[in-house]
């Protein structure tokens, strides 16, 4: 049975995308190989795994966890307060652990709730075999100043697999500051290239206070801009950071 470290197992609501609000199981695994400057979720993929079994109740399980342990935990979550939209499987880099996904989420289509995967959209090649076990796809396109280095090709054919499957696509667009505009441009271009109806988000880096960095007048100039390439798109920051949860 396939295993891999898992950083946390929790029940929360969405902060981020057009899902914000909805109560979610998150899945996050650990580990990820692309190094954003902004990222607030480093996970260690040796740590143990943070498990909440009910509200203010979490247990540390040692890595990696096997698809029947995770499956569990779950599945416990769910039977404690039913009714979430999605388990959202999340990391870190959920795409780095295939064989994992695959098995355990075609246990969870028997009786799960719908999935829905955040990805940094840079693995296309793992992509096709989990489709068909996947309800949305929250990709982000990673820009080369907070990444190091341009992921342009990978993004531009990860969201073309998303739209060829008719699967729900969001984008994700991470910018702040010190951005440059060019490289916003540059990723609401490839979005109308690969996946013209998918939805974007342009979500403000955040402050380690949890305040976005921008203001709100900038992040309404903002939207004026990008719209200008791209209409199908909101601005929004972190909402879960905002409220104080995760």
């Amino acid at each position: 049975m396939n295993g891999a470290p898992v950083a946390e197992i929790f029940s929360s609501l969405a902060g981020e995308g057009p899902h914000v609000g909805r109560r979610h199981i998150f899945l996050r695994l650990a580990g990820c190989d692309v190094s954003c400057d902004y990222c607030d979720t480093p996970t260690n993929p040796t740590a143990p795994a943070q498990i909440e079994r009910a509200p203010r109740e979490v247990v540390r399980q040692a890595n990696p966890m096997a698809v029947g342990m995770v499956l569990a935990e779950i599945r416990g979550l769910e039977e404690r307060a039913p009714g979430h939209a999605h388990l959202a499987v999340t990391g870190g880099e959920p795409l780095l652990y295939p064989d994992f996904l695959l098995e355990l989420l075609s246990l969870v289509r028997e009786t799960g709730p719908p999935v829905y995967m955040e990805t940094a959209g840079v693995h296309p090649e793992a992509l096709p075999p989990l489709l068909p076990l996947l309800d949305v796809v929250a990709a982000d396109i990673k820009l080369p100043a907070h990444c190091g280095r341009a992921y342009w090709d990978e993004s531009e054919c990860f969201l073309e697999i998303c739209a060829q499957a008719r699967v729900e696509l969001l984008v994700k667009i991470v910018f702040g500051k010190r951005t440059p505009w060019g490289e916003v441009e540059e990723a609401l271009r490839l979005v109308g290239k690969a996946a013209p109806e998918a939805e974007v988000t342009l979500q403000p880096i955040h402050e380690p206070d949890g305040r976005p960095e921008l203001t709100g007048g900038e992040m309404l100039r903002a939207h004026v801009r990008a719209s200008a390439v791209h209409p199908n798109l909101r601005v929004l920051p972190q909402v879960h950071r905002l409220m104080g949860i995760k």
